[in-house]
């Protein structure tokens, strides 16, 4: 895993487009998320990240964790006057906030350890989600009313800490971009 990592990362630096970049992110990510399959209590039958639908216990808390830091960011995004939709690691598309998405990169790992710490300490467990199972889509595994509430309680916690890091990553795009002057291809043809 560490040398899938230390090698995609290498390579960031003669990455010459966007597309590059993305296949960089997925190699990285599917070590990561290879490792953390280890990291985890068997007992939750997280083999791999799978989000729509989520199959696990694991895969739901990622799912439901990523999509809080998402809304916080789209909410960062608009309280500095940032477009959220206008991403550039991501593409626009429909129904989708693409700067969002960009901003919220830097936190997946943290959303990713904090998951991980609240199986780890038994916070949640297997008892804590329902697996429902549709011919279409495969098992869909949701968390329980009850352990919905805590999640939210905990979250809370977190928020605060996560809202401020993206509020600042937000600035710092912002005056980045206000600084920026394009500069456009001459015509030398008159």
């Amino acid at each position: 895993m560490l040398g899938t990592i230390a090698k995609c990362r290498k390579e960031l630096l003669d990455a010459g487009d966007v597309g590059t970049l993305r296949g960089l992110e997925g190699k990285a990510q599917q070590a990561w998320f290879d490792a953390l399959r280890y990291l985890m209590p068997a007992s939750l039958g997280f083999t791999s990240r799978q989000r729509q639908p989520p199959p696990d216990p694991v895969n739901a808390l990622l799912s439901l964790t990523y999509t809080q830091i998402y809304l916080l960011a789209w909410e960062a995004c608009l309280m500095v006057g940032l477009d959220p939709a206008i991403g550039f690691f991501h593409e626009c598309a429909a129904n989708r906030q693409s700067l969002a998405c960009d901003l919220m990169e830097p936190l997946h790992p943290t959303a990713e350890l904090w998951v991980l710490q609240l199986f780890n300490q038994q916070v949640f467990r297997s008892r804590d989600f329902s697996v429902q199972t549709s011919s279409n889509s495969g098992n869909s595994c949701y968390l329980s009313a009850s352990a919905l509430k805590r999640y939210q309680l905990l979250f809370e916690r977190q928020r605060s800490p996560w809202k401020r890091l993206l509020l600042k990553c937000c600035r710092v795009f912002r005056d980045q971009l206000n600084q920026w002057e394009p500069r456009w291809p001459t015509n030398n043809n008159g």
